[in-house]
């Protein structure tokens, strides 16, 4: 009998329905990513492995390029170094049977009537700490500039010629490796290699992209210092990028979108941001949210806009920051409270606004679950069934009223495709403290903070982003600058932009898999409207 069929019948046929696991090593512990073809196509897929209380192996996998869910395997093995597990998918059974390696699991697989080799990549990640010698700026003879950057325990990089832009897992070493897209990351098209250390850094890096391979040299664009400030309770970590010089220089605080981010931002976009801001001649101020990182206090974006006021203040508290030349940059959650943080505290010159809503928060809520259901392929009869639960719930949120009504919804609906994250998000209990979240956000009214702000304003949003509505963003964002009486604004819709302005087609959730580019056009528009307002007079280091 052939052994892939000899595997699956004693995997089904033993005394639990299982095969008998044994005690995995921390080589295969975590996340592998690899590619089974079945004749028609390809099938991504990410196995993730853990050891129970007891030495049993557990096993699990996804279909990341399908769906969010992840499935228990029926059947897992590990002996020594051999792998062996056995799973179905749509009627075709799934059986593979690997080596385990440092950085590689090998072997071969079938799936369905086709067979082949396997090989599965490491999705590993380290701390913060290790992965800092590899961060910075670095530059080849012709001018090309690759920004790398971590967060959340990987690396990012970033092309400053193409705008190509992804997720750099680590291997064995001081090597690393990525994917096509920005979160699928096999088969690889990506290898980084850093060597050359000094003062604890290192000087270069051998960069293979999509069969291209640099040479780049670490290159200083300005001092990076970690600092602290306190907001309220909590003790509030970040870092300062400062140019060469004495200065002042003029200065500008980043606001990232919602949720704990890290200093960095998700996928290390508000480091990308700030070091373009540098490289401008900017004095750039990030930091980790309440919960994040280094930071302390609670988990939440609850009263986030007084934490980003005390930010502000320890920036402009600087003696070499020009008072007249200071800033906020927001993107999502931070541009929509950055003018209530121009109110909690003065002296904001200016502010830049990327895909911030000017419509309420728990308004823009009800907006995204429709247009991201709309790009998603979703039915009108969908949509309207999930805008009128959403509203249900924002109505009990604010107001306390008709749990009932509510709860009745949720069950007459939970068997819905667009029913869980990231569409409604619904909460079962009325104990959960989702509730509390939302009745305060909900109080956040950005239109009524820019009614009154006098400053010059850039807007920024993208053609494609599903998370607001860019026209209706717009037409109250141009309202509330007439209430304002405040003429100095700048207003752009970038074409082929999401909301977080990388090229997109569509904007939708399923699509942000297989996004590679970051808009550099976005970039562009910043350094057009910082020199048109002479809030800087030349870019000091952009090449």
């Amino acid at each position: 009998m052939h052994y892939f069929a000899l595997f699956l019948t004693l995997a089904l046929t033993s005394s639990n329905g299982l095969a008998t696991p044994l005690t995995a090593p921390s080589t295969l512990q975590g996340q592998w990513a690899g590619v089974l073809t079945d004749g028609a196509g390809s099938l991504y897929v990410v196995l993730s492995f853990a050891t129970t209380s007891t030495g049993s192996l557990v096993a699990t996998i996804a279909y990341p390029k399908e769906n969010e869910r992840v499935l228990p395997v029926p059947s897992s093995y590990f002996e020594g170094t051999q792998l062996r597990l056995a799973t179905s998918k749509d009627g075709k059974a799934i059986l593979i049977d690997g080596i385990v390696e440092q950085d590689r699991i090998t072997g071969t697989y079938r799936y369905g009537a086709n067979q082949g080799a396997l090989e599965l990549w490491p999705l590993r990640q380290r701390p913060r700490a290790d992965l800092l010698p590899c961060t910075g700026d670095f530059s080849d003879e012709r001018g090309h500039d690759i920004i790398v950057s971590e967060s959340l325990g990987v690396l990012y990089f970033l092309d400053l010629t193409s705008g190509r832009t992804g997720r750099l897992y680590p291997l064995s070493g001081n090597q690393f490796f990525g994917g096509p897209t920005r979160l699928i990351y096999v088969p690889v098209k990506v290898i980084a290699r850093f060597g050359d250390v000094n003062s604890g850094y290192f000087e270069t890096l051998r960069l293979t992209i999509d069969g291209f391979t640099s040479t780049l040299h670490r290159k200083l664009i300005g001092n990076l210092t970690d600092v602290s400030f306190q907001a309220d309770s909590a003790r509030i970590a970040g870092t300062l990028r400062r140019p060469p010089g004495p200065g002042p220089f003029p200065a500008v605080l980043l606001l990232a979108g919602s949720n704990a981010q890290p200093r960095s931002g998700y996928y290390s976009l508000e480091d990308f941001v700030a070091d373009h801001f540098l490289r401008m001649g900017f004095i750039v101020l990030t930091f980790d949210k309440r919960g994040a990182g280094a930071s302390t206090g609670p988990d939440t974006d609850n009263g986030i806009e007084f934490v980003a006021a005390a930010a502000f203040r320890f920036l402009k508290q600087r003696p070499d920051v020009d008072l007249n030349r200071i800033g906020i940059w927001g993107m999502s959650q931070g541009g929509m409270i950055a003018p209530k943080v121009a109110l909690l505290e003065p002296g904001v010159c200016f502010i830049i606004n990327v895909s911030g809503s000017v419509v309420d928060a728990n308004a823009e809520e009800i907006e995204r679950t429709a247009s991201m259901l709309r790009v998603d392929g979703f039915s009108e009869s969908d949509i309207a069934e999930a805008v009128a639960f959403q509203r249900l719930k924002f109505h009990y949120a604010e107001t306390g009223h008709d749990w009932n009504e509510y709860i009745d919804a949720y069950e007459r609906l939970k068997g819905r495709p667009w029913f869980p994250d990231p569409y409604v998000g619904p909460p079962a209990s009325k104990a959960s403290t989702a509730w509390k979240f939302w009745r305060e956000s909900g109080a956040i009214r950005p239109f009524d903070y820019w009614r009154v702000y006098q400053g010059p304003v850039l807007l920024l949003y993208g053609q494609y982003d599903s998370i607001g509505d860019p026209s209706e963003n717009v037409s109250l964002f141009i309202q509330a600058m007439k209430a304002a009486r405040n003429k100095s604004y700048t207003v752009s819709v970038l074409p082929n932009a999401d909301h977080s302005m990388y090229v997109s087609r569509t904007g939708s959730f399923k699509e942000e898999r297989v996004l590679t580019t970051l808009d550099l056009n976005a970039f562009s528009m910043l350094d057009a409207w910082l020199l048109g307002r002479q809030i800087v007079h030349r870019p000091t280091n952009l090449h």
